[in-house]
């Protein structure tokens, strides 16, 4: 597999058999430029958000999401239209007749979004929190085998290491459109798995249901 740096992208973006494009972003930024592109059910839930800076970081992702791939289905980004699993995750609808695939993971105020075609991708991003009680969520949802890497991992790795693994787990949940609760315990494999550096003191990983063969790391810029 090949991977590239973090650069910018130059002109429209082509996808080949077997690539993923990331795009890293912060999402810091006006909203009053994305709300018109967002359709009525994703305003709605911007407004049950009662929290104003998480409402805004997600009209802000929203509003870019659209943007990226409006650059690949080359419509409008107010003409995307998105349908939605049992346990939420977003999908192009029908009416696009492509087989373009995005997921998209945000924490605090920054995003990763991926974009490939024709095989199932999930991806998740964690900021480190150095206050976490992680032993306790590794106990609750970490299966043994992961539980004995955390345990093996020398004690200054320790909280890296459970982020690893717990965006490993993450993104291969969000792969086979599930839901992460402590009932998902059940391993869900992957074709492919790759953890990337974003920004510092994050973590995050791609899982794709098929062999992943390059990806390509952009800048977004919008």
């Amino acid at each position: 597999m090949t991977v590239s740096i973090w650069r910018q992208l130059n002109g429209t973006p082509r996808l080949q058999d077997g690539e993923i494009h990331l795009y890293r972003m912060g999402l810091a930024g006006e909203t009053s430029q994305y709300q018109p592109v967002l359709s009525a059910d994703e305003l709605a839930r911007a407004e049950r958000l009662l929290d104003l800076t998480k409402r805004q970081l997600f009209i802000v992702c929203r509003g870019r999401l659209r943007q990226i791939l409006s650059q690949y289905l080359k419509i409008s980004a107010q003409d995307i239209t998105f349908r939605y699993n049992d346990t939420g995750k977003p999908s192009l609808t029908l009416d696009h007749h492509c087989d373009l695939v995005f997921n998209l993971s945000h924490s605090a105020d920054c995003a990763v979004i991926a974009v490939t075609r024709g095989t199932d991708i999930g991806v998740d991003i964690e900021k480190i929190d150095p206050a976490l009680e992680f032993h306790k969520l590794a106990e609750r949802f970490l299966d043994r085998d992961e539980q004995l890497v955390l345990q093996r991992t020398p004690a200054p790795r320790k909280r890296r290491m459970f982020y690893r693994l717990w965006t490993a787990k993450e993104s291969r949940l969000k792969m086979a459109g599930t839901g992460f609760t402590q009932s998902s315990s059940q391993e869900v494999a992957a074709g492919s798995l790759f953890h990337f550096y974003v920004f510092p003191g994050f973590v995050a990983t791609i899982a794709g249901s098929e062999e992943i063969t390059a990806i390509k790391k952009y800048e977004f810029s919008g």
